[in-house]
């Protein structure tokens, strides 16, 4: 299968395998040297010399490799699995009012729809990277994908509610396994280039999120023409891009930093020769870098987690995720039931889907800070302006000023939350990423199961509780982004937890003094 694959078959001729010349190697080597230590970073891109045999760390490869084609296909692929994620997340706000009036449920069942999918989510996030960690990225998201797009379609086909409680379930379960591809995605990126490719990816998490608000507009705004089916037929073609992504899925190829880690350096090496073709790269001189002490260490284990440099990053990142799904789930439950009060149904649809547009400019917003004030700032300064925005979406006012602040709300909460994702995979060794991303996941799960039950049970005491409850968690978290220990703006990813320390804000300014104390 691997070398029937879109990313990694492509034979280099022996003409196209070519070396760097030892000088043009060690003058790269010696340049990209200095930019990481003038970066703070702790790995070296040194070419080691053990008699006539050169080396060369997965980060300075990735470094030479730069930015071409091979990340651009892989963009779009894992952009097809964040589309997924969104478009089943967001389905949720339309199919549980749907179901609700078809099936005569009451509201603690209602929730039960949305609170079912987000409990498979919070099991399938740590499980998810449990087996992303100890057996590669690639054979996660083969099984993920397949079971999001059987037991998707299958949700088409329940004929009571707890049969669909049954299948959505297992959809939540395969649906917390997307933060896999783009663990993928992320080390495969230089340090330059990696919060502007890891926001860019985001783009598909919207297109999702608008496409599946056009299509409830289809399915559901015109009863007349679909009946009690339509939100049967919105399910089966939400379901699309993990079917689409399904056909794709083999031909991913798999993290050299994984590879490396695992001590599997010639396939790393393969792996290394089909991205320098796509690119259009000479391939580096010499083998790649092997920490022996990394390699001893299992992928997976959830006691780093508890490791004196981990623990109160990994503490923080969890409570960040939380707040951030509760507020980002509520916006998004809450729009179809707040504007219903006020306005048409089909005036519904049209005000949620200018909702969803909104995250693009809270996107672009990310983009044009996250590289400047840093990923911490950038995440509490997102929920700041998010807390205020549902702060004014309490006071009751006109359908227009109230899609205003919506859309302030949904626009801050996607960036404050796109920046938690930049900054996540960032925050974890490679032994460890995937279920660091997994645990974070899992901890916005928790919020999402609670997120039905206060969107649609305490809204019935008063609409103005959800929000006030959204509204101050983000406060909170606007405080906690500044205390985060590690900035990790321009680092390379580290490979193993002792790697963390150098990019400690605490550690630098201690330096910083040193150095102008001396």
């Amino acid at each position: 299968m691997e070398e029937n694959s879109l990313l990694l078959s492509t034979r280099m001729n022996s003409s196209e395998e070519v070396s760097l010349n030892h000088d043009h190697y060690e003058n790269y080597n010696g340049i990209a040297s200095n930019n990481h230590h003038d970066e703070g970073n702790f790995s070296s891109s040194e070419a080691n010399i053990n008699g006539d045999e050169k080396f060369i760390s997965v980060d300075d490869a990735i470094e030479w490799m730069g930015v071409g084609k091979f990340q651009i296909i892989l963009l779009f692929v894992c952009g097809i699995a964040w589309m997924a994620d969104a478009c089943e997340i967001m389905l949720l706000s339309f199919i549980m009012p749907a179901v609700r009036d078809i099936w005569n449920l009451g509201s603690a069942e209602e929730a039960t729809i949305g609170g079912i999918v987000f409990a498979g989510m919070l099991i399938g996030s740590s499980f998810w990277g449990f087996i992303c960690d100890r057996f590669g990225r690639k054979i996660g998201i083969v099984a993920i994908f397949t079971i999001c797009s059987i037991f998707g379609l299958g949700s088409a086909f329940c004929p009571n509610f707890w049969s669909l409680v049954v299948v959505r379930f297992f959809v939540g379960f395969g649906v917390g396994g997307s933060h896999a591809p783009f663990s993928l995605f992320t080390e495969f990126l230089p340090n330059k280039s990696r919060g502007f490719f890891l926001l860019l990816i985001e783009v598909f998490w919207t297109v999702g999120t608008v496409l599946t608000s056009v299509m409830a507009l289809v399915f559901l705004g015109f009863p007349e023409i679909f009946g009690d089916y339509g939100w049967r037929y919105l399910v089966g073609v939400s379901c699309l891009p993990n079917v689409i992504m399904l056909f794709f899925v083999p031909f991913l190829p798999e993290s050299p930093r994984v590879l490396v880690l695992k001590g599997n350096v010639e396939k790393a090496e393969r792996v290394f020769k089909r991205l320098a073709w796509w690119n259009n790269r000479p391939m580096f001189e010499g083998k790649l870098k092997v920490d022996e002490n990394a390699t001893k260490k299992k992928g997976g284990s959830i006691l780093l987690f508890f490791t004196k440099p981990l623990w109160f990053s990994s503490l923080l990142i969890l409570i960040l995720w939380f707040i951030g799904a509760l507020a980002y789930y509520g916006v998004v439950v809450i729009t179809p039931n707040y504007f219903g009060n006020n306005t048409s149904k089909l005036s519904v649809y049209i005000n949620t889907i200018i909702v969803s547009g909104a995250e693009l400019p809270g996107l672009l917003f990310a983009y044009s800070v996250i590289n400047t004030f840093g990923r911490k700032k950038t995440i509490s300064l997102l929920f700041l302006s998010t807390g205020l925005f549902l702060g004014c979406l309490a006071i009751p006012t006109e359908t227009w000023l109230l899609t205003i602040y919506a859309v302030g709300a949904r626009a801050s909460i996607m960036g404050a939350t796109c920046a938690l994702w930049v900054y996540t995979p960032e925050a974890f060794p490679t032994n460890i990423r995937s279920l660091g991303t997994g645990m974070a996941s899992a901890s916005s799960r928790i919020a999402a199961i609670a997120t039905p039950y206060i969107a649609t049970m305490l809204s019935k005491i008063n609409p103005v509780i959800p929000v006030a409850i959204y509204g101050g968690s983000c406060l909170i978290a606007f405080v906690m982004g500044h205390i985060l220990p590690y900035e990790t703006n321009g680092k390379s990813l580290a490979n193993d937890v002792s790697e963390l320390v150098n990019y400690s804000t605490k550690r630098r300014k201690k330096t910083e003094k040193s150095i102008t104390d001396n």
